[in-house]
C-alpha cells in the first residue's frame, strides 16, 4: 500500500481548478487531486530505487521508448547524470500530449534527447528540449521488414486495381462500411482488401458484422504482414493511422477520409502528399488517375537507421 501525500494548500488550490475545468469542459467530475496524490506516493518510493540501481550498475546512457509514464525513472537518471535517449515509436502530433509543448512550454522530466523517424516528425511539433538535442535516426524496423518484401503490383492498364484500407478501432466503422461500398461499386475493376487493426482480430465480425459476407477480402493475424500488403498493392485509404505513413515509404497513392480524426494528416493534405475523400464516389472518381507514384521516403524516414542511431548514440555518450 502506497503512503499518503499530503498536498500543500497551494497545490490543492491549484488541482481544484483543473477539476473544475474538466467539468466545464467535458461536464465529468474527475478527482484529480486523488490521482496526482497516487502519483506523488508513488514517486517518492521510486525515485530513489532507481536511483540505487543505476549508482550500481553505471549506465553511460539509457535508452527508451514512451517516456511519458516513466517520469520517475527519468527523474532519478537526472538526479544520477546519467542521459536520456528516446527512439520515436509512432505517430506523433502536436496533437499528441506526450510530446507537443508549445509557447515554450517545458516539462521537467522528459529525455535529454530525442531521435525521431525523420525530419517530417521533428518539424511538427515542439518538444519540450532543445532542437539541438533532436536527432533524425530513422526505423530500423520498416528499413529492415521492407527490404524482404519484393514488390508486386499491378502493370496492365486493365489489371484489378488493389485497395487496401488501414483499420483502427476509433474510426473503423465508419472506414469498413466505406470499404464495402467501394467493393460492391467497383467489383469488376477494383480488389478491396481490409486490413484489420490488430485490436481487431477477435472482434470485427461482432464490430463490423457488415465485413462478413461482403466481398472485402480481409487480412488479419493469419493473412500476410502489413509490409507484405502494402508491396501488393496500389492504394490505401485510412484516416491517420501511423500505417499510412509506412504505406508512404512503399510510395502507395494516399486517400484519407475526411471524418473525425483526418485533422492529425491536416498537414499532409495541405502539401498534397495524400488526398481526402468524403464518399466511395469519390474515391472512384479518384481511381482513374495514374496511380504511379513518389514521394521522398526520407522525409519521414531517415535512410540507414542502424548506422546513423550508432552514430548517434557514440555522438551523445561522447559529449556526456
Amino acid at each position: 500500500m502506497l503512503p499518503h501525500y499530503e498536498l500543500s494548500d497551494a497545490e490543492a488550490e491549484y488541482l481544484a481548478r483543473v477539476e473544475e475545468a474538466f467539468e466545464t469542459a467535458f461536464g465529468v467530475e474527475i478527482d484529480v487531486a486523488e490521482a496526482v496524490r497516487e502519483e506523488l506516493a508513488e514517486r517518492r518510493i521510486l525515485v530513489p530505487l532507481y536511483e540505487s540501481l543505476l549508482t550500481r550498475v553505471k549506465p553511460k546512457v539509457v535508452v527508451l521508448v514512451v517516456s511519458y509514464g516513466k517520469e520517475s525513472f527519468i527523474e532519478a537518471c537526472q538526479n544520477v547524470g546519467v542521459p536520456v535517449v528516446e527512439l520515436q515509436h509512432g505517430s506523433i502530433s502536436k496533437y499528441h500530449c506526450g510530446y507537443s509543448y508549445p509557447s515554450d512550454e517545458e516539462k521537467d522530466t522528459f529525455p535529454d534527447y530525442f531521435l525521431t523517424f525523420g525530419a517530417f516528425w521533428r518539424n511538427r511539433l515542439d518538444l519540450p528540449i532543445d532542437e539541438e538535442n533532436v536527432y533524425d535516426v530513422g526505423y530500423p524496423y520498416l528499413e529492415q521488414k521492407a527490404s524482404e518484401v519484393s514488390i508486386e503490383r499491378t502493370s496492365e492498364a486493365n489489371s484489378k486495381r488493389r485497395v487496401a484500407f488501414i483499420s483502427q478501432g476509433t474510426i473503423g466503422a465508419e472506414l469498413s462500411k466505406f470499404a464495402v461500398e467501394l467493393a460492391e461499386a467497383t467489383e469488376d475493376e477494383c480488389s478491396v482488401i481490409y486490413k484489420l487493426h490488430p485490436d481487431e482480430y477477435s472482434t470485427w465480425k461482432s464490430k463490423y458484422p457488415w465485413l462478413v459476407e461482403s466481398p472485402v477480402e480481409i487480412h488479419g493475424d493469419e493473412s500476410m504482414t502489413l509490409y507484405e500488403l502494402f508491396s501488393s498493392v496500389d492504394i490505401q485509404v485510412g484516416v491517420y493511422s501511423t500505417a499510412i505513413y509506412e504505406g508512404l515509404y512503399f510510395d502507395l497513392k494516399t486517400y484519407v477520409l475526411d471524418i473525425e480524426g483526418v485533422h492529425y494528416v491536416q498537414d499532409l493534405i495541405d502539401d498534397g502528399t495524400i488526398t481526402t475523400v468524403s464518399s466511395p464516389q469519390d474515391l472512384i472518381g479518384e481511381l482513374g488517375e495514374e496511380t504511379t507514384v513518389e514521394y521522398d521516403s526520407e522525409r519521414f524516414f531517415q535512410q540507414n537507421a542502424i548506422q546513423e542511431f550508432e552514430r548517434r548514440l557514440n555522438q551523445i555518450m561522447d559529449e556526456e
